[in-house]
Formats: C-alpha cells, sequence, structure tokens
C-alpha cells in the first residue's frame, strides 16, 4: 500500500512540475510576444504588411499561416483571449441554444426572447435564418442588404429594404439627419422603426464591413439583447482591428458561442492544439442577462446535443478548440480582477 501512494504522489509530484513549466513558459512567451506586437504594428502602419499570410479569392481561404513568428501570429496569438468562450447563467440556469439552420449560428433563445424585433445586416440569397426565427417567436425582423434588389418574404413577420448600414456621425451629421435611399445608421434605423426603447436581437455579416460600423452600433447596447456577427481578419492589420472592436463589445456583452466557417485551411500559430481558418461567428448576450459566468477547459462544446436543430443539418459546425494554456492563464488573471 506504501508503495502504491508513493507511485501516486510521484505522478501528482511530476505533473505539477510538468504543468508549473508550461504555464511559466506559457508567460514568458506572451511576455516576448507583446514586445513583438508594438514591433509589428509600427511595420503594418508604416510600411504595409510584408507577411501577407493568407488569400481571399471568391471568399475562399486559400492560405495557409505555417510561421508562428509572423505578424499575423503575433496578432492572432494576441486576440486569442477574446475568443474565450463563457458558460452563463441566467436567473440561477444555464443558457439554452438553439441552432435555427443549417448555417453557422447557434443562439441562445434567451436573447431572441428578450428581443422586440430582428434586425438582419447582409442577406445574400440565404434567409433561412431569418425565417426560421420569425416563425418560432412571432416577431418582425428588419433585414437590409444594398447588395441585392429584392428578396422572396416567405412570411408576414420579415421586412427587406436595399439598403446598407453607415455610421451615426456621417448618416445624420454630413447628410443632415436625411438618409440617402441606400444607407442608413443604426440609431436612425431605431428611430424610423420606433425601438428606440425596446430590444433588438442583431444578426449581421456584411463582408468585413462589420469592423467599421460595429463600434458605432454597441453604443446602442441598452437597446441590444444580443448580437450574432460573422468576423473576418485576412491579414495582420485586420486582426489589429479585430482586437480592438471586441474590447469594445466586451464591455456591454458576453461571448456565448464560436464557430469558425471555412474548410480545412488554417492558420498554425502559437498555443493552439487545434487550428482557425480567419472567418469565424461569434454570438454575444447583453450583460444585463447575466448572473453568472465562468470560463470552461473545454471550449468546444456546442456539440448537436446542446442545441435544438430546427433546419435538417447541412454544414457541420467547424467549432475549434483552444489551448488549456490561454484558458487556465486568463481563469489566473480573472482571479486577481483583470478584465477578461
Amino acid at each position: 500500500m506504501k508503495n502504491l501512494y508513493k507511485i501516486i504522489f510521484s505522478i501528482i509530484f511530476i505533473s505539477t512540475i510538468i504543468l508549473s513549466i508550461n504555464i511559466v513558459h506559457y508567460f514568458q512567451i506572451q511576455k516576448e510576444n507583446e514586445k513583438y506586437v508594438e514591433i509589428c504594428k509600427e511595420k503594418i502602419e508604416n510600411f504595409g504588411d510584408p507577411l501577407k499570410d493568407t488569400e481571399d479569392i471568391n471568399d475562399k481561404f486559400i492560405g495557409v499561416i505555417n510561421e508562428p513568428n509572423s505578424c499575423f501570429c503575433r496578432m492572432y496569438t494576441r486576440l486569442l483571449p477574446r475568443l474565450l468562450v463563457y458558460k452563463v447563467k441566467h436567473n440561477k440556469k444555464e443558457l439554452e441554444f438553439i441552432r435555427p439552420t443549417h448555417n453557422e449560428y447557434v443562439v441562445p433563445t434567451l436573447i431572441l426572447e428578450k428581443a422586440d424585433a430582428f434586425i438582419s445586416y447582409g442577406m445574400g440569397d440565404d434567409i433561412d435564418f431569418e425565417y426560421v426565427i420569425t416563425e418560432l417567436y412571432k416577431k418582425n425582423l428588419y433585414s437590409y442588404d444594398c447588395g441585392i434588389r429584392s428578396i422572396n418574404l416567405r412570411n408576414k413577420y420579415m421586412f427587406f429594404e436595399s439598403e446598407c448600414i453607415g455610421l451615426d456621425d456621417y448618416v445624420l451629421r454630413e447628410k443632415g439627419q436625411i438618409s440617402s435611399e441606400k444607407i442608413h445608421s443604426f440609431g436612425e434605423k431605431l428611430k424610423e422603426l420606433k425601438l428606440e426603447d425596446k430590444k433588438i436581437f442583431l444578426k449581421m455579416d456584411i463582408a468585413g464591413a462589420e469592423l467599421d460600423v460595429l463600434p458605432d452600433i454597441i453604443k446602442h447596447h441598452k437597446n441590444i439583447s444580443g448580437l450574432s456577427v460573422v468576423i473576418r481578419f485576412y491579414d495582420s492589420e485586420k486582426a489589429i482591428k479585430v482586437e480592438k472592436l471586441l474590447k469594445a463589445i466586451e464591455k456591454n456583452f458576453v461571448l456565448v458561442a464560436r464557430n469558425e466557417l471555412l474548410g480545412k485551411k488554417y492558420c498554425s500559430c502559437n498555443f493552439k492544439k487545434d487550428h482557425i481558418a480567419p472567418r469565424i461567428s461569434l454570438t454575444y448576450i447583453n450583460k444585463e442577462y447575466v448572473n453568472e459566468k465562468h470560463i470552461p477547459f473545454k471550449q468546444s462544446y456546442h456539440e448537436r446535443n446542446n442545441y435544438k436543430q430546427f433546419h435538417s443539418p447541412g454544414f457541420c459546425l467547424y467549432e475549434f478548440k483552444l489551448d488549456w494554456k490561454l484558458t487556465l492563464s486568463e481563469k489566473i488573471k480573472s482571479l486577481f480582477g483583470e478584465n477578461q
């Protein structure tokens, strides 16, 4: 029996040593990375990014990033804490999720229930998501896409305008508080739809323009129960902007669902067991509905039994995992009251 105890103790001791070395190594690399990030920022801002690791042809990611010391990987490593998904409780109950269609969006039912209406930017030729949530919740959905002229609306709750989203400062000030026929601001649209004192769920997929308009939209966070947005960061400059944007979103929202959208071509940077293509879907819930939250070690938890499927499955969710060292480091920081 004593020998068994010795063996168990030895295993625990060795495991603890290995774990400690890994954690120390992680923080050393992160500290080193911080220095290189500033160098990369200067290089990107002053000279352009000479290390374009990716290509975007016909919306297909075909590049493979395989140099951990490239500027993109430095930026991407810095971005990783922003992609940690929380498990959230509202009134002591964990969130329930639905995947309304075969597409990428996995959404907490709570943010749809709390919304008085839905707004969707970027429709393309796929309106299944919008159709299903209007059929389920019987609430008006206002959709906008200036890249198409019309949509075959399927029920009385769906409305469409061939318009694009702009900034409040541009539309309201430079345009003298009058929209053009093709562009509006989010604040202006809330006023037009008489939703200024209401809650809306926001869905957005606007081919990269989200980096420009979302900072303006989230100023209206009191009107937004939650949002699902597709984020793209195909180069180092985009990664810098994405980090800034996600930090701004986190002030009033909590990330509760995340999945990548592209196939089997990935970034290969530091501190990831698996890899990720630089185009992802993120779903946030307003902090006012969050009573408790924690970062689960298992970051890939949206298997089919975790959400209700309301459509015949088409594409699988390319959910990715994040290295436990990153998750652990964020947990340690949270003990000392640092913001996630």
